[in-house]
């Protein structure tokens, strides 16, 4: 009887704690779907053919929780909300090519798990938020062809895993942030067609795997190619290759000096016991 009681209570338990699981799952759902219901501007997704969000076009789910959403092309009018928060699992928003204004919402903050964020034409007015820096799995940061103002945050330098950005026909001013050299990822940076002033950042030149640059019509005091940093990084690899040298032929002499002292201690003390 106490077995039986036992396993009563052992399954009783289990159903409970699955309750709660999938209740709070549901919740979750419910959170993240609460972003697509305003950013599409309807009352509820969930009173339609769909049980839930993640049962849309366009929109990938694991768990019950969103991460990615592909609605480029969608006809998408108003702002971004701030509800974008909900969305911590997150791997990849493309809303590209709608009619999207306002801001980029500090709430973005939270979509640490973001890997691919394009915003591209639209009309996205603003700055970009210092909260950018909270997205370090960012590899591919797409903001062109909107009305962005202000200066590029130094807060991008954060963005470690940042493979490509591309900031180009806005409004930006200000001038390139020393910090954009310290993206050791980078491949692609394109921030061509802003008001960005001043001389172009010597700091550049530290972005080893950058094959594109592009920073046209702009109204920088000098300008840089991507050969320019290319023959840069090739004079400093061989700088640094003669360096190593250098410090390897000193080295050698060091030790062959040191071979010829000892030898020379021994071979005298040698000729002292010869005599006696």
């Amino acid at each position: 009887m106490r077995i039986f009681t036992k396993l009563l209570v052992l399954h009783l338990t289990t159903c409970v704690i699955a309750i709660k699981n999938n209740n709070l799952k549901i919740k979750r759902n419910i959170s993240d779907c609460e972003f697509l219901n305003k950013l599409l501007q309807k009352e509820s997704l969930l009173q339609e053919e769909s049980s839930n969000c993640c049962s849309l076009e366009n929109v990938i789910c694991v768990d019950g929780r969103i991460t990615k959403l592909n609605m480029k092309n969608s006809n998408i009018t108003g702002s971004i909300p701030k509800e974008i928060g909900n969305l911590v699992n997150l791997e990849s928003l493309e809303l590209q090519n709608n009619d999207i204004s306002g801001s980029i919402p500090k709430e973005i903050k939270n979509l640490n798990n973001l890997k691919t964020l394009n915003l591209s034409y639209n009309k996205i007015t603003g700055s970009i938020p210092q909260e950018i820096e909270n997205l370090t799995n960012l590899e591919s940061l797409n903001l062109s062809y909107n009305n962005i103002t202000g200066s590029i945050p130094k807060e991008i330098e954060n963005l470690a895993n940042l493979k490509t950005l591309n900031l180009s026909y806005n409004n930006i001013t200000g001038s390139i942030p020393d910090e954009i050299g310290y993206l050791s990822n980078l491949e692609s940076l394109d921030l061509s067609n802003n008001n960005l002033t001043g001389p172009v950042s010597p700091f550049l030149n530290k972005l080893a795997e950058l094959n594109y640059i592009n920073l046209e019509n702009n109204q920088l005091t000098n300008s840089i190619t991507i050969d320019e940093i290319k023959e840069f990084r090739k004079k400093s690899i061989r700088n640094r290759a003669i360096i190593s040298l250098s410090s390897l032929f000193i080295v050698l002499i060091i030790f062959v000096l040191i071979i010829y002292c000892c030898n020379k201690k021994i071979l005298k003390k040698y000729k002292k016991q010869q005599y006696v």
